[in-house]
């Protein structure tokens, strides 16, 4: 289909284009990956795609409302159609957001939208649950909410209804994912019964919904990096995150970082692991990521590894 739709519009005057749906899927998830990326293809000629005017209209069709996705719900209703049940986990993540007020199709949006908050606030933040398979047959934001400080309590609310959701319809949750945010961590705690994290055995919680099977409780281990390494570009003698070995004196510094990337500079280990002094010569920019592509990566792997063999 695709070959032919190639042919077939190669010929075409670009007002007469015709694309079939997932045509059209494919490149909106091209577009997403690197809109870049997608205009070198499109201007090079070597494929014919639709314009980025038509990507934008294709992917703002849907109105998301706050709350349960109820699309995400009806492509695992018929995903799991063809499968008697897929184990999968929840990622979870608040994402900062420029506080405003706009008037969309006749509503007031960018308040804080929750049954727990009565106050007219406007929100500062997104909290997107993603549910995943562990092959990825299903791969979608479940639900988000806009929120400004939203307490462990009603977070923990907001996942056993959307663990409802997911269980009822054969989507077994087997693992929560987070990054190390204290709000998660009281979470975590809340949902799992326990008064302070285990270190010396897996950290779970009950699956009401299926007694037999637990809930692993995982923090993001990218976002666990990346605090580490901002502590340790802190440190400093006298700083609220001095570190040191042993206390007398033996400091642990980021300039020693500094000092082992200068003198390996010329190493080929150095090169084949791809570190650069973006890395070690960090900005505010750079100190709030830790390598995006591979967080995402990662986070995938670290959920991966506690699901059951399927």
């Amino acid at each position: 289909m695709f070959s032919s739709t190639q042919s077939s519009n190669r010929s075409a005057h670009k007002n007469a284009r015709r694309y079939p749906t997932n045509v059209i899927q494919w490149a909106v998830e091209l577009f997403s990956r690197s809109p870049a990326a997608y205009k070198f293809v499109q201007e090079s000629g070597l494929l014919t795609l639709p314009t980025a005017r038509t990507i934008q209209r294709f992917r703002n069709k849907i109105k998301p409302t706050p709350g349960l996705n109820m699309i995400a719900v009806k492509e695992i209703e018929t995903v799991i159609e063809n499968h008697k049940a897929l184990p999968a986990y929840i990622t979870l993540d608040e994402m900062k957001i420029r506080e405003n007020i706009v008037v969309k199709d006749g509503t007031l949006i960018g308040f804080v939208n929750s049954p727990f908050n009565n106050k007219a606030e406007i929100a500062t933040h997104i909290l997107v649950f993603y549910v995943r398979s562990i092959r990825k047959e299903i791969s979608l934001p479940l639900a988000w909410y806009p929120t400004r400080s939203l307490p462990p309590g009603d977070l923990a609310v907001y996942f056993w209804e959307l663990l409802y959701a997911c269980e009822t319809r054969g989507l077994n949750i087997n693992a929560v994912v987070a990054d190390g945010l204290s709000i998660n961590r009281s979470f975590f705690k809340l949902i799992s019964g326990e008064k302070k994290i285990p270190l010396d055995k897996p950290f779970t919680a009950p699956n009401i919904y299926a007694p037999d099977r637990l809930i692993y409780l995982c923090s993001d281990p990218p976002h666990l990096l990346k605090t580490a390494r901002n502590s340790l570009l802190s440190s400093r003698s006298g700083g609220s995150r001095y570190m040191n070995i042993d206390g007398k004196g033996n400091d642990i510094l980021w300039s020693h970082v500094l000092d082992l990337y200068k003198t390996e500079s010329t190493s080929l280990v150095l090169y084949q692991s791809g570190l650069t002094r973006a890395h070690v010569k960090l900005n505010p920019r750079s100190k709030a990521s830790f390598e995006p592509d591979m967080c995402a990566l990662d986070s995938h792997r670290h959920a991966s590894d506690v699901m059951p063999a399927s």
